[in-house]
């Protein structure tokens, strides 16, 4: 019902434009040029809404993004349209930089809400992820990092779930699996909310939630923790973020076996050098040991006070 809605609307603004243009045509102005381009654009935005609302007209558009990318794109199993629900059986993509390789992408969401300027997604879903990432051949000087100037995005973004099965990055060779993995995420003219519900890695499991402001100076805020209970040895590490993007305090407690440790750091990431302070503080047998690192900048030694 709403797709037909919305198509009707689609068909009249085409008839008023249509009949604009003709009147201005009439009337021998040659500012019908404008019109003429504003018919195109409704032409191509209905024909692109009935596609994607299509199983047929889905399958064809995605013949067509596969042989405009010249073989970096390869889409096998498509069910579903893109308006939604779509599911793809295997996807792979392939540039200079990496090669992804996804099977079992499912994907949701509700293209109705564009107009409202929103961006609602109900679900992407993977089932098996692998990234490739390729050695450079050259490698370029990076330009310092900068303080962007804001975050604000054109629309309103909310992703109810993305979630991935298997998830494995390889790097030289090397593979870095992880698992479980779930994220949601709420962004608005104010603010970004990032929520790791679930993660599984190799040395535990991973949650956590990550605020950010977005206008400057950014203000930051929030929680990681990483837990590990199927070994011999298990262990806790809650770590809290604080400050602003410029300067990122960062607060991690290990807890193992009775035993706990705490650092504080405050990161400076658009800086030449990214950290300010480093602080640890170690319980032992006595006495307390705190180890103090400020003001890397002057390239000073740390000193150990003990007490």
């Amino acid at each position: 019902m709403r797709r037909t809605l919305i198509a009707i609307v689609l068909a009249l603004l085409l008839i008023l434009t249509i009949g604009v243009a003709v009147l201005w045509w009439l009337g021998g102005s040659g500012s019908g040029i404008v019109l003429a381009l504003l018919l195109i654009l409704t032409i191509g935005v209905a024909v692109l809404w009935w596609l994607g609302g299509s199983g047929s007209g889905t399958q064809w558009l995605l013949r067509q993004a596969v042989q405009f990318s010249q073989g970096a794109l390869m889409v096998e199993g498509t069910q579903g349209t893109l308006s939604g629900p779509l599911h793809i059986a295997h996807l792979t993509f392939e540039n200079a930089a990496l090669h992804a390789d996804i099977q079992g992408l499912q994907f949701d969401w509700l293209p109705s809400l564009l107009g409202q300027r929103r961006v609602a997604v109900n679900y992407l879903r993977l089932g098996n992820l692998h990234l490739m990432l390729k050695d450079k051949e050259e490698v370029k000087e990076e330009e310092p990092l900068t303080l962007p100037q804001g975050l604000v995005l054109p629309v309103g973004v909310e992703v109810h779930e993305v979630s991935i099965e298997r998830l494995t990055i390889t790097k030289g060779g090397t593979d870095h699996p992880l698992s479980g993995l779930n994220v949601r995420l709420n962004s608005d003219a104010a603010h970004h909310v990032l929520v790791l519900s679930a993660a599984r890695t190799p040395i535990g499991a991973v949650r956590g939630e990550v605020q950010l402001g977005a206008a400057r100076p950014f203000p930051l805020q929030g929680t990681l923790d990483l837990s590990q209970t199927e070994t011999s040895t298990p262990y806790q590490l809650k770590t809290l973020l604080s400050g602003d993007l410029s300067r990122v305090g960062i607060t991690a407690t290990a807890e193992a076996q009775g035993a706990r440790a705490q650092v504080n750091t405050l990161v400076t990431p658009f800086d030449p050098v990214p950290f300010a302070q480093l602080e640890k503080l170690i319980p032992s047998s006595p006495p307390l040991i705190r180890c103090r690192l400020r003001n890397w900048r002057s390239k000073r030694r740390p000193s150990i006070p003990t007490s």
